[in-house]
């Protein structure tokens, strides 16, 4: 049987740390494969935000949607720190919409 476990809690010294740790050693026991998904490992945040609406961007996205988006500044926004973001900017200063999405 394969088996995913979603674990979702902060302190990895925790009594739900060591629930985890005994089903994961029952699961090894018994044979069957099993994949855990750590949602604070993951850095999972459940709330979607507008720099998520980047990971739907399309060609087929219509451009007035695209503009109110404002992609670009998400972009050199994510990119990380100044130089980070300097480097983003002039990197995306000369691309048309397209070439961005």
């Amino acid at each position: 049987m394969k088996v995913l476990i979603v674990f979702a809690h902060p302190n990895p010294m925790s009594f739900t740390k060591a629930i985890l740790d005994n089903f994961v050693k029952g699961l090894k026991d018994a044979g069957h494969q099993y994949e855990i998904l750590d949602l604070y490992k993951e850095k999972f945040n459940p709330i979607f935000q507008d720099m998520d609406f980047s990971f739907f961007v399309d060609q087929d996205i219509p451009k007035d949607l695209f503009q109110q988006m404002n992609l670009r500044g998400m972009i050199i926004a994510l990119a990380g720190g100044p130089i980070k973001r300097f480097f983003t900017k002039m990197y995306i200063k000369n691309k048309t919409d397209d070439d961005i999405i």
